[in-house]
């Protein structure tokens, strides 16, 4: 159910999810019925789609989203991926398995390049204060 019945559906082979949010334990029903009640779609948010942040930091950054997935020393490049990972681990709750597979590096490089993006937005505000904007 949740995040693990869209794993399994995948293996089947049927991906078709219509609601699912990795948070919750619970089929897609179940899903929409908790987003309907106001108290708990309060704390729940929105679950920003992780290719849609990449886009938005990327056209932030003036990098080319397609170029994210790929490996590279570019300092553009792994400062956008490393803010990318603070956004999406940090801030929207994405696991590092699926932010790893989308950028191209491991699971314990999400975390160390989340950790380089929280300090990079904190130490270069006139640069990246306003990146945290693009999650809303």
């Amino acid at each position: 159910m949740g995040g693990g019945l869209k794993r399994a559906l995948k293996l089947t082979g049927d991906e078709v999810v219509t609601a699912y949010d990795d948070r919750i334990l619970g089929g897609a029903d179940f899903v929409e019925e908790l987003r309907q009640e106001k108290e708990i779609a309060a704390r729940l948010g929105t679950l920003l789609p992780l290719p849609e942040l990449m886009k938005r930091v990327a056209n932030f950054a003036g990098v080319d989203a397609k170029g994210l997935s790929q490996r590279g020393r570019n300092p553009l490049l792994v400062d956008t991926k490393s803010i990318i990972c603070f956004l999406a681990a940090r801030k929207i709750g994405h696991s590092g398995e699926v932010i790893a597979k989308a950028l191209g590096i491991t699971r314990s490089g999400v975390c160390r390049s989340a950790s380089r993006g929280a300090v990079m937005i904190a130490g270069n505000p006139d640069k990246w204060g306003k990146v945290e904007e693009l999650i809303n």
